[in-house]
């Protein structure tokens, strides 16, 4: 059962209006003035600020010395709603559904719905629901007033606290968008790190065509490649349980 929820929760944790892939114009990545950055205009460009619909996603995931291939759509409202599907092939696997306060996950092969609270994500992997938005390169807010940031050699860091984690982002002033974000530890030792690459333009915003990330605890490395996406999209969510599905509670 928890191997089925991992593999949810970990796609779901690699994966971050055009629909197709467009290069990174110059003009377009000279947004930010290259000197100094202020944090509060970094997240202007969050494409979580809006719905948006990832059609199609590529996941390697490595674990345990085993890899796998997986394909996975999402689609997200800026209310904060998402619903993730997941794919071994052309057979769909299962669908996880959350906002604030409530996790479905449906898992079609066991004929089984888990539902829960979102932190039970926090209470398996030690990622706080509230960072989603990182995986699609997106800029959170921390704990600390706006700053001031200089750029040399047009990159940039900035660390702070969000939601009780201490995050370290590494910016680059370009265009404006973190291409690096940390997870550290009380030591400063790395608990996880995101790297961004192949930004494109999505509705007017850039994000990462490809995103890697790796985790020391649980130990796992993925890489996922953004193939379609809609942003904006006008689409509605809506999770719908499998019929005649035992119901279990995630604890």
């Amino acid at each position: 059962m928890y191997k089925i929820i991992s593999i949810f929760v970990v796609c779901f944790l690699l994966i971050g209006c055009s629909i197709g892939r467009k290069g990174l114009p110059r003009n377009k990545q000279e947004k930010y003035a290259p000197d100094l950055l202020e944090t509060n205009k970094i997240g202007n460009s969050n494409i979580t600020h809006r719905d948006f619909f990832i059609q199609r996603a590529l996941i390697d995931l490595e674990n345990d010395g085993s890899k796998i291939s997986l394909l996975a759509n999402i689609k997200h409202k800026r209310t904060g709603e998402y619903l993730i599907s997941i794919r071994f092939g052309s057979i769909e696997a299962g669908r996880m559904y959350f906002n604030a306060d409530t996790l479905l996950i449906n898992d079609r092969i066991n004929k089984v719905v888990y539902y829960g609270k979102p932190d039970f994500i926090y209470k398996r992997l030690g990622f706080s629901p509230g960072l989603f938005p990182l995986i699609f390169g997106d800029f959170v807010k921390g704990e600390t007033d706006n700053a001031i940031l200089n750029c040399k050699e047009h990159s940039a860091e900035y660390v702070t606290s969000v939601k009780g984690l201490n995050i370290k982002y590494i910016i680059d002033c370009l265009n404006g968008k973190a291409k690096e974000v940390i997870q550290q530890g009380s030591l400063n030792n790395i608990n996880s790190q995101i790297r961004y690459d192949r930004f494109f333009e999505a509705g007017n915003i850039f994000i990462p065509g490809e995103i890697y990330l790796r985790n020391i605890e649980p130990v796992f490395n993925m890489k996922l490649r953004i193939e379609k996406i809609e942003s904006p999209w006008s689409g509605n969510i809506e999770f719908v349980p499998g019929k005649g599905y035992e119901l279990k509670e995630l604890k």
